[in-house]
């Protein structure tokens, strides 16, 4: 057996360089052709074309450099894979969500595209392939919808909402819907006849109405955004005939099916939890499930109750209203990912999506290849229509939408790398400006101002370990809080003798500790429901609480603006979790009303909610730019850790 295997590995490393790239690019064309049609296929696919790439790495051809290179979105994935390692750590079900960790490997599938689609006319092929591919589900769809007949036995007749190949009506109109935004992006840049581009619309509208036969309101309301994103981009013009285009042509289709499709959309938005069926009951129950998750958020605000552990504790917290005992996702990207990873995940979550925009309007205001541009202003409104989707589904669970999406990730980062940081607005005035980010600070005080804030805030959180009583812990969540400390202790004596301006990972590091610092401090206020019994207490409180922290913000808020350099995407990523959480809580809270739940918004679990995104927000804030490394600072931060480790010990 030995001996019939040495002829193949010297074989390998012989011609590994170019059977690799033949395996690893048709693995690549096959990912395409039955992305919409088969997940089994399309895993057997990038797996293929991942055994070619490693192929490649055991060749002994040295003269092709540029195999593996970094790509603009390493850091949001990689942040996004530690965070949810960290989650699992921390599950309620450590052994289910380990093996729930698996679909973090599918991030491969960005860097297979990165790294072998290099030329425009590779990604165009790519893309034709995706588009053809599309076109047969669609037409799969069609003959769903016109003779009732499904091999896969998936399709429903009496529900007339058409699947194609896939299980389920969602993923196949938030695929479609996808492909949608991409082509439209393609064709808005491409050079071609007047005959290719009637050729191709007519493709792009066959895709739509195999969208319209799905059903899904989540993808149809992502369509149309995703789609005012990319001809918001193509320029003002083409967004004003978007606009009046889109309103004509609904209006002909209204009229002409006799009010049918207006009272269809009123109908499909209705939330009411009276009713047992139909649409309007549907939304009240993600409704239900989005007010459990906040109430499981309290508990588990930073780091979540696990990848796969909702249904473990979904009944605990389940609304009066809800209908079904249990639930395994909550129907909502940002509020299942805000339970599972907490805020933390949310904010790793946000985190990619800020690099590909950011990306991706670098991509497609460069000069160069039109096809690339357009390419880039599809992944944008493909992207979009994937977060809008996301407000009624949870499709970052969907492997189908989700290699998609990774795809599209990988065509646009394969692009070429941002080469450098955008220009740098220079600052006003002297003052402050640890960063070199002479916008970052356009009105900051001195070192003596920032210092004192930085002792105020940091006195009063020391002193809280000795005021709130600690909450229970697991040995697991001790070890965590354990960590802070030792962390906290690290970064005050770290380049004790340095000199310069601090780095900003350092920076951002100060203000991260210290929010997990803060809030498990004050953990014991926020788990359990004790709230329930001092309510009007803490409403008060809370508002004023929260009024005073809201005008700190407002102060703060000026340290993130006219910055365009990369290390500030982390923060906006951070602080974008923190106020989306808090706009989901006020959201639920006024659905909710409407569905004729009755309920106070100083009830929990808005108010602490709110006081805990807000804290958070600040703290941040104001530990990130307030920190420039002097004695006194570290000097406080040594003490917050003690502190730290002084709280776990109680």
């Amino acid at each position: 057996m030995t001996g019939r295997l040495y002829p193949l590995i010297h074989a390998l490393r012989d011609n590994g360089e170019a059977w690799g790239r033949a395996l690893t690019w048709w693995g690549l064309v096959a990912f395409c052709a039955v992305s919409p049609i088969s997940i089994a296929a399309t895993n057997m696919a990038w797996a293929v074309a991942l055994a070619g790439l490693l192929a490649r790495a055991l060749s002994r051809d040295v003269r092709t450099d540029g195999r593996l290179h970094r790509t603009d979105l390493d850091a949001p994935l990689l942040c996004f894979v530690l965070v949810s390692l960290v989650s699992v750590f921390l599950s309620l079900d450590i052994l289910t969500s380990l093996v729930d960790a698996r679909s973090l490997g599918l991030m491969v599938i960005v860097y297979l595209f990165a790294w072998h689609a290099k030329t425009p006319a590779q990604r165009k092929t790519l893309v034709r392939i995706l588009v053809i591919s599309s076109c047969v589900a669609a037409l799969y769809g069609w003959i769903q919808f016109l003779t009732g007949w499904d091999f896969k036995g998936y399709y429903r007749p009496e529900t007339g909402k058409v699947g194609g190949f896939f299980g389920l009506h969602l993923t196949y109109g938030e695929y479609l819907s996808m492909v949608i935004c991409l082509g439209v992006g393609i064709l808005l840049w491409m050079d071609a006849t007047r005959l290719g581009r009637l050729r191709r619309l007519a493709v792009l509208g066959f895709l739509a109405s195999a969208l319209l036969l799905s059903g899904c309101k989540g993808a149809m309301l992502g369509l149309a955004a995703g789609l005012g994103v990319v001809f918001a981009l193509r320029g003002g013009k083409a967004l004003a005939l978007y606009a009046v285009g889109g309103t004509l042509l609904f209006l002909a289709l209204d009229i002409s099916m006799s009010h049918r499709v207006s009272g269809d959309i009123v109908t499909l938005l209705q939330v009411d939890a009276r009713q047992p069926i139909g649409p309007a009951a549907s939304n009240a129950q993600r409704l239900c499930m989005w007010w459990a998750g906040l109430w499981i958020s309290l508990e588990h605000f930073l780091f979540g109750v696990g990848l796969h552990a909702v249904e473990q504790i979904y009944p605990a917290f389940r609304h009066p209203l809800a209908i079904e005992p249990n639930q395994h996702h909550l129907h909502n990207n940002f509020v299942h990912l805000g339970v599972i990873g907490g805020m933390l995940g949310l904010a790793a979550f946000l985190y990619i999506f800020l690099c590909v925009f950011r990306l991706g309007s670098f991509r497609y205001r460069a000069e160069g290849e039109t096809f690339d541009r357009g390419l880039a202003a599809g992944v944008l409104g493909a992207s979009t229509a994937f977060l809008v989707a996301g407000f009624t589904e949870y499709n970052w669970g969907d492997s189908e939408v989700l290699m998609l999406l990774y795809m599209l990730l990988g065509l646009l980062a394969s692009c070429g790398r941002q080469e450098g940081p955008l220009p740098r607005v220079q600052a006003g005035r002297p003052g402050v400006d640890p960063e070199g980010m002479g916008s970052a600070l356009p009105s900051a005080p001195g070192r003596t101002g920032l210092t004192l804030l930085f002792v105020c805030l940091g006195a009063g959180l020391c002193s809280l370990p000795f005021l709130v009583v600690p909450a229970s812990r697991s040995l697991r969540m001790g070890l965590l809080e354990t960590s802070f400390g030792l962390l906290l202790l690290l970064l005050a004596f770290w380049g004790w003798k340095r000199r310069g301006p601090v780095p900003v990972w350092q920076r951002q590091a100060c203000g991260g500790l210290v929010l997990c610092a803060g809030y498990h401090f004050t953990r014991g206020l926020w788990a359990g429901r004790q709230w329930l019994g001092v309510a009007e207490w803490f409403a008060w409180a809370g508002l004023i609480g929260f009024g005073l922290l809201s005008f700190l913000c407002c102060l703060l808020f000026r340290s993130y603006r006219k910055t365009k350099e990369p290390a500030i995407l982390p923060d906006l990523a951070g602080i974008g979790a923190l106020w989306t959480w808090s706009g989901m809580a006020l959201v639920t809270h006024s659905l909710l009303r409407m569905a004729t739940w009755r309920e106070p918004l100083w009830a929990p679990p808005y108010i602490p909610l709110l006081l805990l995104t807000v804290l958070g927000a600040c703290l941040y804030s104001a530990f990130r730019f307030s920190y420039w490394g002097g004695q006194a600072q570290r000097v406080l931060l040594a003490l917050l850790g003690l502190c730290t480790l002084i709280h776990v010990l109680r």
